[in-house]
């Protein structure tokens, strides 16, 4: 079980060797977090590569000295960088998305700062319910004022955390920031290819930018770090294909961690911030989960079909299926199909929209859980199940193998009889389930700490 090691053994894997030099030591950290302040426009709450962006500077933030870890993010319409209060990104619960929203807006362009406005509307809500106060006491008047473009120091080490490739410009503006200081480093965190090698999943025009976007940082970077070892092949293959150098390349897996929610939340008994009405009506079933967002690319139909199916060879006894995600592109012929079946006769929900506590209420009562992707990066929802102990059918394809190591009965996502006989085994055989339970229980699972101190170990060793 050497994935599921505690210290992310599979990490670090080009880094020195025990008894060589001592790799130097990065003194000032700057977190790129532009992606994660664009995504917060219009979300309330985060997705994979979010999530991990701010558990990372949570991790960082705890464990290093006071003043060594800023927050970045940059501005399109200025081609500058601000840097951000790091209180933003510590609060348990979601970052502090109403100042991101009112600050930044500011400097962006019209209809971007509509979206803004628009999508803090929404958060406001959201953080009202969750924290019970008045938000709005906190749009203080300093966050009217632009705030003032950064020039990063000499000893900077920028590490981007997100997905940058849709920002134009950045790379031009790293480039200049290098040009002229040249102690500056420059990390880059790449969670996949899908916009390269899985376009058929993502919509028109993504892949031209994605492919200016890392064929610059490639040039641009001082070391690449990769979610798994199935992206780090991915950005090797790429880098043959365009005839392109690499910088030095460390894979860094993530955790199984899930982030302790910043409330709880009770069912039935009431207590703690109450469930939305959805959460509440799955108090006293019996049912399997699949989380992740409702798009081709997840492979959402295929399992409502095998849930169909499934109905209908054992309609009294079959647990509810609960989708819990937001929904993406290309996801109507799901929709078609649940209201076709009347959502399997009844027997399938979808849930989008959850908060950490409501999601983790149905992580710690589900069954098992169920991701049958096409292509990842990493696989967040297969880590978590198993951190709450619970088994996962999930499918073989890019890196979910590395997530689950021998803990997770895997598929291939395309074999749709497979499927169904593993979610059919694992929801009427329950001593086979309790035995995989069992197993997880046994296993060491990987922490953000953990993650974040294998990020820091490979970015302070020495580069190119």
């Amino acid at each position: 079980m050497h994935a599921m090691d505690r210290g992310g053994q599979t990490a670090g894997k080009d880094l020195p060797a025990a008894g060589s030099a001592t790799p130097s030591i990065v003194e000032h950290l700057y977190f790129d977090t532009t992606d994660l302040v664009d995504y917060f426009h219009g979300n309330a709450t985060p997705s994979g590569i979010q999530r991990f962006a701010i558990e990372v500077i949570r991790a960082a933030a705890a464990n290093r000295p006071a003043g060594s870890v800023h927050a970045i993010c940059f501005r399109p319409q200025m081609q500058d960088v601000v840097e951000l209060p790091l209180g933003w990104f510590l609060d348990e619960g979601a970052p502090k998305v109403q100042e991101m929203v009112r600050s930044l807006s500011l400097s962006l362009p019209k209809t971007k700062r509509l979206q803004g406005f628009k999508g803090a509307r929404y958060v406001l809500k959201y953080l009202e319910h969750v924290y019970r106060t008045d938000i709005r006491a906190l749009w203080d008047r300093r966050y009217q004022n632009r705030l003032a473009p950064l020039d990063l120091p000499s000893n900077a080490h920028v590490v981007v955390l997100g997905a940058v490739w849709n920002f134009q410009g950045y790379a031009d503006f790293f480039a200049h920031q290098k040009a002229a200081r040249p102690g500056i480093r420059l990390s880059v965190f790449v969670h996949d290819l899908i916009p390269w090698y899985g376009n058929k999943f993502v919509g028109d025009g993504v892949a031209p930018k994605f492919l200016a976007y890392l064929r610059s940082y490639l040039a641009l970077a001082d070391r690449l770090l990769c979610n798994s070892n199935a992206t780090l092949a991915d950005v090797r293959r790429f880098a043959g294909e365009q005839g392109l150098s690499m910088p030095p390349a460390t894979v860094v897996p993530l955790a199984h961690e899930f982030p302790t929610p910043a409330f709880k939340v009770v069912i039935p008994n009431g207590t703690g911030p109450e469930a939305r009405e959805g959460v509440r009506r799955l108090s006293g079933e019996r049912f399997v989960l699949c989380v992740g967002t409702i798009e081709d690319r997840k492979n959402s139909l295929a399992l409502l079909k095998v849930w169909n199916a499934l109905a209908q060879e054992r309609p009294f006894d079959l647990p509810l299926l609960v989708f819990a995600g937001r929904s993406a592109e290309h996801y109507k012929a799901f929709m078609q199909f649940g209201a076709a079946t009347g959502w399997c006769g009844g027997r399938a929900v979808w849930l989008s929209g959850l908060r950490d506590g409501e999601l983790a209420w149905l992580y710690e009562t589900c069954l098992f859980t169920v991701f049958p992707s096409f292509m990842e990066g990493w696989g967040l929802p297969v880590g978590e199940s198993l951190w709450f102990g619970k088994p996962c059918v999930a499918s073989n394809a890019s890196s979910l193998p590395e997530v689950g190591g021998d803990l997770c009965d895997y598929v291939d996502p395309s074999d749709t009889a497979a499927l169904h006989a593993a979610v059919r085994r694992m929801t009427f055989d329950a001593a086979y389930r309790e035995s995989r339970a069992a197993g997880i229980k046994a296993a060491t699972l990987r922490t953000w700490d953990q993650t974040c101190a294998s990020l820091i170990a490979a970015i302070s060793a020495p580069a190119r």
